[in-house]
């Protein structure tokens, strides 16, 4: 009896196995009307229907998709919590706005009409503070945190976004608050060190309005003689989470003030997360050709599985700053090639 309750513990522990499939059926009056019109049988149809749609909904790469997921929510929070190029004596405050996608194959083609629903791509908004510690005597040392919680829209789908990260960082070699002469026409920032915790979530569902996507029909010679809408309801629900341990070195050079540069190396240490996906879609199928619609049937995507980010990447970030008094304008790019993953973000910070 013990065992048996022992097997029966571990069976309800276990993580729903991974599925995924595309079940296309035309049977609808207008079907053999469409395939009479377009030149192309039923069941060449049906194939092409099958094959398109496995891979606009990406099944057969589905692990692969939703890591390109949870590559790009982690990439989102990397550089938008902490201040790279500014010396802050006392005080920073600021936002920022950051898109991460990933350019592996399994994301491409998301800005197609016929591509996949959605893609490796994840967008950040965050709120920023930050401390210089010369007030506790440690002027080489500042402390940052940054915070959102919001709702999102891309396409037909809705969601909702939330981050949290708490960095520090310390300076060596230059002089903490250096405002000599010779600072104003070339300063050099030292070498900083930053390090901390970044966590992060973003899910994406399915609302009210349909999911649209067009299937061009090709005949035995491989023309494109018709088209098949693909018009599915139902649900489409996709969580993504992270929290990671970064550690960076960077160095910054500010020229007459005004323009400030600066770039760097990290690598970020995924200590949990995952993207989980779970699909169930009903769609309905209208061919059309030569300005008519036809009924045609119907086809069902199903989809469950999860994948956790690609853990401890290098990855590279630059960016330039313009310094408009205590106003500080900012643009920087973070980079991980393996896999091919980029973020650009986009902000402004009061630095006092």
């Amino acid at each position: 009896m013990r065992r048996w309750l022992v097997g029966v513990a571990l069976l309800l522990g276990l993580p729903a196995a991974a599925r995924a499939g595309v079940t296309v059926k035309i049977d609808a009056p207008d079907a053999q009307r469409f395939s009479s019109q377009s030149g192309v049988d039923v069941t060449a149809i049906e194939k092409q229907l099958q094959t398109e749609l496995e891979r606009i909904f990406q099944v057969l790469r589905l692990h692969d998709y939703l890591r390109s997921f949870a590559d790009a929510q982690a990439f989102t929070s990397h550089g938008v919590g902490v201040d790279y190029a500014s010396q802050l004596k006392y005080l920073m405050i600021g936002v920022a706005g950051n898109v991460a996608v990933n350019a592996d194959k399994a994301a491409v083609q998301g800005d197609k009409p016929s591509g996949a629903p959605a893609f490796g791509l994840a967008a950040n908004l965050t709120f920023m503070a930050g401390t210089n510690l010369g007030w506790l005597g440690l002027p080489r040392l500042s402390v940052f945190a940054n915070f959102f919680n919001g709702h999102l829209s891309q396409g037909p789908f809705t969601g909702d976004i939330r981050n949290f990260g708490v960095h520090v960082q310390y300076r060596l070699f230059a002089p903490p608050h250096d405002e000599s002469i010779g600072s104003f026409f070339v300063r050099w920032g030292g070498i900083a060190f930053t390090t901390g915790i970044d966590t992060s979530q973003m899910t994406l569902k399915l609302g009210s309005k349909p999911l649209e996507r067009k299937v061009p029909i090709k005949n035995g010679s491989q023309q494109e003689v018709a088209d098949v809408l693909v018009n599915s309801t139902g649900l489409f629900a996709l969580d993504m989470k992270h929290l990671s341990v970064p550690l960076e070195i960077t160095t910054s050079l500010r020229f007459l003030w005004v323009l400030s540069l600066y770039g760097g190396l990290g690598i970020d240490w995924q200590l949990g997360g995952s993207s989980h996906l779970n699909m169930n879609l009903n769609g309905k199928l209208t061919g059309q050709h030569q300005g008519s619609s036809y009924d045609l049937g119907t086809a069902t995507v199903v989809a469950t599985d999860e994948a956790k980010p690609s853990a401890g990447r290098v990855r590279g970030l630059a960016g330039v700053q313009a310094n408009l008094w205590f106003l500080k304008i900012f643009g920087q790019v973070n980079v991980m090639p393996d896999p091919t993953t980029l973020s650009l973000a986009f902000g402004a910070r009061a630095v006092w």
